[in-house]
């Protein structure tokens, strides 16, 4: 029964979350991915390679890449990692009820709520960490249950099962570095416990501990030979979309960089209720629950403050980054909550209901600021229209409204035409090939900051190309809207000035998009 909820709750969310701009660029790199073409090789693409073919293999099955198609995908990632953390919640000593109440604050969470159902890097990622401690045993000091296959028991030396596990572990940490770089840290830390875990285990010998070291570096080596291969065929392009482009507009120092930072990382800290719930039960358990950390404690902590840090370092730190840093502090806090439920509010609970039960309402009222916050971010009516400049902002996020906007443009699009948009999101399910050079939002960025040259050689149409395109009129199709403009010097509204100066005509408008073709075609009129 709780499967289905969460699933349930999983299916809505992603059905009706505002779509972040971030997605187009993803669900159009499957799309190129399926295609044939390559990351970094073929186009512009700012992170490491995995996820646009973890989605364009499931757009195989589901039937091609479609939003509906990537939402369910991410629906399904998400459904997997809060099973996991369930789990893990289970094995860090928290009891059914415990463990659920625990799920539910995961659930509402930045991670759970916000970003889980996104076609973007921080839910595979943080489910492939999950997945890598679990096999690890990093987050369990228990020995590892005996492996089981089709129902009956198969008798497997513990050390073998040692083995394959670690094996699994590294396959499943290289799966997360070759979705997001920043976790890089956290890899580094379970390697370490795992190492340590395993020589605390075995203090007479080192074949262990060497065997240990063998499995989980051969369960790393495909991802670094999946990172060697693509830094092989093109290593500027690579490095430039791994590692250049986060640092465009110059690389700050250290403490201006925090300087910038550090109001995002203040509100994580001091203005998230959830956290700071989890950082005063952490500290109580510290200091006066009677039970001292042991290494799976350990590790919940340092995994929160590295990747915390990892949040805080880059050139451009947004709020969304800190969302993979909550499992670790929930995990962290769940020996301590069950503890404090053990020892304080269950038996005030006995002997004052009704004061127990009030304190536990006006909490639950405390916890429902994050999660309203998230709904007013993410989830506003779909039922608005575009009567004031913010509600067409919404409006135009709406999941409907692109999936209309690609509708229409195929309807009013001349056969063998192409496609000029600033979002690839619109293009995602046109049959219209899509200008090269465009295939990323942030290309417009690039070609802000580099020369026309290194623009080309990034995979990026440069600045005076696409002047010239609209200026000559050499694109059939072109839709403004989301992103229109941003990171390009002019606005949305000298980009359409043009557009109509070159003799374009606008056939359609869906919030503030505009689809526009060129002189001479024709097209259903508004």
């Amino acid at each position: 029964m709780g499967l289905a909820l969460v699933a349930v709750y999983y299916g809505l969310l992603a059905a009706t979350r505002r779509v972040d701009t971030d997605e187009g660029f993803y669900l159009y790199a499957a799309r190129l991915v399926a295609d044939g073409e390559t990351p970094y090789l073929d186009f512009f693409y700012p992170q490491t390679p995995l996820l646009p073919y973890l989605w364009a293999r499931f757009a195989a099955i589901a039937g091609g890449v479609s939003w509906v198609s990537g939402r369910g995908l991410a629906a399904l990632v998400a459904w997997s990692g809060a099973l996991l953390f369930l789990h893990l919640t289970r094995l860090r000593g928290a009891r059914p009820v415990c463990a659920a109440a625990i799920l539910a604050l995961y659930l509402t969470s930045d991670m759970g709520l916000e970003w889980a159902v996104t076609v973007k890097t921080y839910g595979p990622a943080t489910l492939f960490l999950l997945a890598s401690c679990w096999l690890s045993g990093v987050l369990h000091p228990a020995p590892a249950p005996p492996a089981r296959f089709f129902h009956f028991p198969i008798r497997v030396p513990r050390s073998a099962l040692r083995i394959a596990r670690l094996f699994g572990c590294g396959l499943l940490l290289g799966a997360a570095l070759l979705c997001r770089l920043t976790v890089a840290p956290v890899i580094v830390l379970v390697v370490v416990f795992v190492f340590r875990k395993v020589a605390l285990s075995n203090p007479r010998g080192s074949p262990a501990l060497l065997g240990a070291v063998v499995a989980l570096l051969l369960g790393l080596l495909p991802s670094a030979l999946v990172l060697g291969a693509f830094w092989r065929a093109d290593p500027v392009a690579f490095v430039y979309g791994n590692w250049t482009y986060h640092t465009l507009g110059g690389p700050l120092p250290l403490m201006d960089r925090l300087r910038l930072n550090l109001p995002a990382l203040v509100e994580r800290l001091l203005l998230n209720p959830l956290w700071l719930g989890c950082f005063v039960v952490a500290a109580w358990s510290r200091a006066h629950g009677g039970r001292r950390w042991n290494d799976s404690d350990w590790f919940c902590a340092l995994a929160f403050v590295v990747m915390t840090l990892a949040s805080v370092l880059p050139i451009r730190s947004f709020r969304q980054y800190y969302c993979m840093a909550t499992p670790w502090l929930l995990l962290l806090a769940a020996p301590a909550a069950q503890a404090y439920c053990d020892r304080i509010y269950i038996p005030l609970l006995r002997r004052r209901a009704v004061g127990a039960c009030a304190g536990l309402g006006a909490l639950c009222l405390l916890m429902a600021v994050g999660p309203y916050r998230a709904l007013e971010r993410r989830w506003p009516t779909w039922t608005w229209r575009p009567r004031t400049p913010e509600a067409k902002v919404e409006y135009d996020h709406r999941l409907d409204v692109a999936r209309t906007i690609a509708r229409r443009i195929e309807e009013v699009a001349p056969a063998g035409s192409r496609l000029l948009t600033w979002w690839p999101g619109y293009a995602l399910e046109v049959h219209l090939p899509l200008v090269e050079g465009m295939e990323n939002h942030f290309g417009r960025r690039i070609a802000r900051h580099e020369s026309d040259d290194r623009a080309r050689r990034m995979g990026v149409l440069p600045q005076s190309d696409l002047r010239a395109l609209i200026a000559r009129a050499r694109v059939e199709v072109v839709v403004t809207g989301l992103w229109t403009g941003i990171e390009s010097g002019v606005g949305a509204h000298a980009i359409e000035s043009a557009l109509i100066e070159a003799g374009y005509r606008c056939v359609e408008r869906v919030g503030t998009a505009g689809i526009y073709l060129a002189p001479g075609l024709s097209g259903s009129s508004t």
